[in-house]
């Protein structure tokens, strides 16, 4: 079958030692990007902006801040700022020479910050304004007065206040506007929206979650600051869009989210606030809005689609609101920016579905719409396997204009070899992916299909894949585990078509013979499959027990699965290993205290231990030749990265792998012949699939 080959080159990072809460950052973890795409996401009504000609150039990212110009004849892209985390909440505006300034939030798992980048004309000037502790900054909007001074507002989540920075041409200046709710509310819903009137007035709209309330508020005075409410109730005045008028008077378009409706209200001397829903728009899914006025102060909106539209542009025309489909065949998109030109042309941007930046402009009745820049990821189903060479191979899901899978390996000069796979006709919806090695070290893939219910097998062999269907192979949705014994028989394990049925599946010769191990799910575990020295399967799965989810145990005897209770609460993954002397391992979370547990059998009962408080997507687990046990897991907490943790003569050992990525799931992990652990990874905030080692072995 036919495939692409391309090179990746390694980004290589050594993990400095560093304190963590109450867990350590080891340095000899050494981390590579194996392979990702470009990630925008979370971009602001304010992402696109044009200059003096019309020209439009936009700010966008997530893993990297990007940026976007079109110079007449044709788009230039280029990355601005290439560190981790980088491009959230972009916020773009130009200055009168024609120069692009941006606004953005860096976020890893252990920091965020607000981070301003301008171009002098010659090159990129980047600088840090404000910097916390993870989730402190969640959304900013910028603005440039007429003497191109910045003014940003900032939505500070770990203080719960909208915050207010400008730079007064040697350092930057930081004042709090409002209180809005309390500590710790982590959502972009309350990012708020800035704009300045002519002779430098500041405002600034946003929502206020404690007093349910859309509020303006005008800076008079430095530190001085009026607010007035525009519009109340529960969740009315989120994703707002300010702009001011010609007179100073300001304008906002924001979403009523009970109601499900777009809003916008205006402001006249005197009169106080006018409020009303946008006919036509009420009912709709609405998580972006974008508002800019023309010359007469007509309001032009853009706001995310619905099935038929990727977004939907309404202006005030004749007394009433029109309403028009932008890009009808992308459907739904999101993170909509609206512009005007000086001929009052209006310009728009935002990401359609499979993450493509587009650009649309109208001319006429008429929009023209184009692709700018495509996003994709890579890794967020993942299996690793290491060969007797201690070469790692990855078999992953991804994405760049469609949704594909690819196999990576590493070649010996250090840079990645990956192949996009050519897979069968019922690929490519699937739920997991499982990686094996046969005893010749040809690498084989599980890749059971959510949508058909087949199960495909394929095996690698010179240069090529091919897929044989496991017969009577049904499958639903959950975790899939792939083994080869000795002999190089294969060894499924995946979730049958029946709910709650968990299946096993062994080739035996030409013949594929499959068996219900129990009643049950495979969910958030590595691999649930191992087999002892023999080739005797065990599983480890979770039960169905009403509401709970107990962890269950199964070994083939003879004919037969003998099933057992590992542990009654309420659990979630159940990764599992076996130990030279044939003894079952087991990594699993409590849910209900959010555990992250380990569990053995010594010959006579199950032992339990817990080895930290957290809570996880995704757990793997090893056991090497010395029989000492590693753990790798995803956490939600602070912060929220990739841990892997050891037996000690305390209890357990407890790194934290890459505290500047957030990780909750996409974890698979694998010892090289020395025992030494190798874990692949999904950085959910960029979109990138890494890999980590150590180099040498953890002592227990």
């Amino acid at each position: 079958m036919r495939h692409r080959t391309f090179a990746v080159a390694a980004v290589s990072i050594t993990v400095l030692a560093v304190a963590v809460g109450s867990v350590a950052v080891q340095a000899d973890w050494h981390l590579e990007r194996i392979d990702g795409g470009k990630s925008f996401s979370h971009m602001t009504s304010r992402s696109l902006a044009l200059d003096s000609a019309g020209l439009p150039h936009m700010a966008y990212g997530r893993d990297a801040l990007y940026y976007a110009h079109h110079d007449g004849d044709a788009w230039e892209l280029c990355t601005v700022d290439e560190a981790r985390g980088c491009g959230l909440s972009a916020s773009i505006a130009i200055d009168g020479h024609d120069c692009p300034h941006v606004a953005y939030l860096q976020m890893t798992a252990t920091m965020s910050s607000l981070r301003y980048a301008r171009h002098d004309g010659t090159e990129w000037r980047i600088e840090t304004v404000l910097a916390g502790e993870a989730l402190t900054y969640l959304g900013c909007t910028l603005a440039l007065d007429e003497d191109d001074k910045p003014h940003v507002a900032l939505w500070d989540c770990k203080e719960g206040k909208i915050r207010y920075a400008t730079h007064d041409g040697s350092t930057w200046l930081l004042e709090t506007i409002d209180t809005i709710a309390e500590p710790n509310v982590a959502t972009d819903f309350l990012v708020p929206s800035i704009a300045v009137e002519k002779g430098g007035t500041v405002h600034v709209a946003y929502y206020d979650l404690t007093e349910e309330a859309l509020c303006h508020a005008r800076r008079d005075a430095p530190l001085s600051w009026s607010v007035e409410t525009v519009d109340r109730g529960e969740w009315v005045g989120t994703h707002c869009s300010l702009a001011v008028d010609a007179l100073g008077q300001p304008r906002i378009a924001y979403v009523d989210d009970v109601d499900r409706a777009l809003k916008y209200a205006s402001s006249a001397p005197g009169a106080g606030w006018a409020v009303g829903a946008v006919p036509g728009m009420s009912g709709s899914s609405l998580n972006s809005v974008s508002l800019a006025l023309d010359e007469a102060g007509v309001p032009h909106i853009l706001c995310d689609g619905d099935a038929d539209a990727a977004v939907r542009y309404c202006t005030y025309r004749e007394g009433g609101w029109t309403i028009e489909s932008i890009d009808s065949d992308a459907g739904w998109g999101a993170f909509a920016s609206i512009a005007l030109d000086a001929d009052q042309r209006v310009h728009a941007s935002f990401v359609a579905p499979g993450a493509d930046l587009r650009y649309a402009r109208r001319s006429g009745a008429a929009w023209s719409v184009e692709t700018v820049d495509i996003g994709g990821f890579a890794g967020e189903e993942n299996s690793l396997a290491v060969d007797a060479f201690d070469r790692p191979h990855v078999v992953y899901s991804a994405a760049a204009g469609g949704a594909e899978y690819r196999y990576a390996t590493q070649l010996a000069n250090g840079s990645w070899q990956v192949a996009v796979m050519e897979l069968p006709d019922e690929a490519p919806s699937f739920a997991s992916v499982s990686i094996a090695l046969t005893p010749q070290d040809a690498p084989s893939v599980l890749l059971p299909n959510n949508e058909t219910q087949a199960v495909p097998l394929g095996v690698f062999e010179d240069g090529t894949w091919s897929f044989e269907a496991i017969p009577d192979g049904e499958v639903s949705f959950g975790n899939c585990a792939l083994v080869f014994d000795a002999q190089g028989i294969p060894h499924c394990l995946y979730p049958g078509a029946y709910e709650q049925q968990v299946t096993y599946a062994r080739r035996d010769g030409a013949v594929w013979r499959t068996q219900a191990v129990g009643e049950g799910s495979l969910r958030g575990a590595d691999r649930g499959l191992a087999l002892d020295s023999s080739g005797r399967p065990h599983v480890a799965f979770l039960g169905t027990f009403g509401e709970d989810r107990p962890l269950l145990y199964a070994r083939l005897q003879g004919t037969r699965w003998v099933q057992q209770t590992v542990d009654t609460a309420p659990c979630w993954g159940g990764a599992i290993a076996v130990d030279a002397l044939g003894r079952p391992h087991i990594a699993y979370m409590r849910t209900e205290t959010d555990e992250i547990c380990y569990a053995t059998h010594d010959g006579a009962s199950w032992r339990t231990e817990v080895i930290a408080s957290a809570e996880s997507d995704e757990i793997a687990i090893a056991v090497d030749a010395s029989g000492v046990v590693h753990i790798a897991y995803g956490s939600y907490g602070e912060p929220a990265s990739l841990a892997y943790a050891t037996p000690c003569d305390s209890g357990w050992q407890v790194e934290w792998v890459d505290p500047q990525t957030t990780v909750y799931s996409g974890i698979s992990l694998a010892l090289d012949s020395a025992g030494a652990p190798a874990i692949t990874y999904f950085d959910a905030v960029a979109g990138d699939l890494w890999i980590a080692r150590k180099p040498v072995r953890a002592t227990p």
